[in-house]
């Protein structure tokens, strides 16, 4: 029997496999690539002091560049990353690296062809043009980066992963290359990934913004959040950590962080796509003050996306250093706080959602909900609508 969509009682999940599935085939671009394991180069010495690989089977001990030769950045990577290219016939550790050495796909010689980029990806500095300079053995999915890379993308270390998006190879018995007929989806696969590799290697024009350190972003937020008292009277010590009081602040923190993620991360794509087409409001609510949402700078001259970027980072990092709390940052806040930030009024927004009055009214809608939608003549609230 055949029913029409509109027969079910809630269509809304079979809608949303049908776009996946149109996503998926015509507009996501899958190209070779995983995410791997970022392994420190802290405490691997080499002979010269800290940050210079240890040991001469992996890149004869020299330390890894933020910019090499090639304008990309260096990295070493575990070798099941070319099981796709290796040829298939028995060959020992070292004979794959010298293969993929001899090829010019690791070493000096080679040049970047993957991109390398960090979840959330909040900044230019979130993604790299990465050349290998060789691989290491006995570990899977694990890459090193340069001792820089840390402070740059704003990584710690607790388990973060790289997601790499490579060339499409084509191997032919022990040759390889990228080339492709223009009649293959892969060509065209390449073309684009080629165009990106391009851009993040043009450090002539675009060092400030690639390697620039995200937690850069991050400080104005910080020093308001500073400025800012605590709401509770109590002190935050190691014993408290057990009592139901605390257990609820923290998972408090942790849902907001989970939360609050997506709708920063959202807006600082669709600040692009308001870019890119001139998004504006109509003129009869422009003495509000809120004209545009295709602005580059606010009225504090800080860029939109670094303060969309300083509000991600928070929720990333809210179990480690949950100040975000402080500042009316929640499911009640987001669209506002958005809608401010990209209007271009910059720190007002948080100075303004950080008003105890406005504290009091989040609070009340995070913690009774249901009040707003109830009958107020047979549910009384001081907070229902």
């Amino acid at each position: 029997m055949n029913a029409p969509l509109s027969a079910t009682p809630d269509d809304t999940w079979i809608e949303s496999i049908l776009v996946s599935t149109v996503n998926k085939n015509v507009i996501d671009i899958q190209t070779p690539g995983s995410s791997f394991v970022q392994r420190s180069v802290f405490a691997m010495e080499g002979e010269n002091g800290e940050g210079e690989i240890k040991g001469v089977t992996i890149y004869n001990g020299k330390k890894l560049q933020m910019i090499n030769s090639d304008k990309s950045m260096d990295a070493v990577i575990s070798i099941d990353y070319f099981d796709v290219i290796l040829p298939k016939r028995p060959m020992s550790f070292e004979e794959k690296r010298q293969w993929l050495i001899d090829n010019e796909i690791i070493g000096e010689n080679a040049k970047a062809d993957t991109i390398g980029y960090r979840i959330p990806t909040q900044a230019q500095s979130s993604i790299h043009a990465l050349r290998f300079v060789d691989v290491c053995p006995a570990v899977k999915s694990t890459i090193i980066l340069p001792e820089e890379f840390t402070k740059i993308t704003g990584s710690d270390f607790d388990i973060d992963h790289l997601y790499l998006s490579s060339y499409n190879y084509n191997v032919q018995g022990d040759d390889v290359d990228t080339y492709f007929d223009k009649t293959d989806k892969r060509y065209y696969q390449n073309e684009i990934l080629s165009a990106m590799l391009t851009l993040l290697k043009d450090t002539d024009n675009s060092i400030n913004s690639l390697f620039r350190s995200i937690d850069n972003d991050t400080e104005p937020l910080i020093n308001i959040a500073e400025q800012i008292p605590e709401q509770d009277s109590g002190k935050n010590l190691s014993y408290n950590f057990g009592t139901l009081h605390e257990q609820i602040l923290r998972k408090n923190d942790y849902i907001t962080g989970k939360l609050g993620i997506g709708p920063f991360a959202l807006n600082v794509t669709s600040q692009e796509l308001c870019r890119v087409f001139g998004v504006k409001f109509k003129d009869n609510i422009a003495e509000t003050g809120i004209e545009r949402l295709d602005k580059l700078v606010g009225d504090d001259n800080i860029p939109i996306s670094s303060w969309l970027s300083a509000f991600i980072n928070a929720h990333v990092d809210i179990v480690k250093d949950p100040y975000i709390s402080k500042l009316n940052v929640n499911q009640f806040t987001y669209n506002t706080l958005n809608l401010l930030i990209r209007s271009g009024f910059g720190d007002t927004s948080v100075w303004f959602l950080s008003q105890p009055i406005l504290k009091e009214m989040s609070y009340a809608y995070n913690s009774a909900k249901s009040e707003y939608g109830r009958d107020t003549k047979h549910n009384s609230s001081i907070y229902a609508a």
